[in-house]
């Protein structure tokens, strides 16, 4: 359950900093400690993910946030959104159907 809640976290977290949302930078000082004390319970790939967006973090710190890239931010995030979201469901259904068996 807790890998479940972390990835749709994640997965959120990769959204909102792919269009370089203002929402992700005040909501990432509160989601990074509650993925932090759980890291036992994930995965190897939720770990690197996590590490790439925390990689990304410090990165757009030391750049700052350049200003001609939002419509071209934007535009690669609506193009990736429906895709992601459809592998989350995938994953949230495959493990759910371990629970409650059809």
């Amino acid at each position: 359950m807790v890998e479940m809640v972390c990835l749709h976290v994640i997965s959120l977290m990769e959204a909102l900093q792919e269009c370089n949302s203002t929402i992700f930078v005040k909501l990432i000082p509160m989601w990074l400690p509650m993925i932090q004390s759980n890291l036992k319970h994930l995965s190897a790939g939720l770990h690197l993910r996590l590490q790439a967006i925390q990689n990304r973090v410090s990165y757009q710190c030391m750049q700052g946030l350049g200003s001609g890239s939002q419509p071209q931010a934007l535009r690669k995030w609506l193009q990736c959104t429906q895709f992601k979201m459809a592998q989350v469901e995938i994953q949230s259904s495959e493990a759910a159907s371990q629970f409650y068996p059809m």
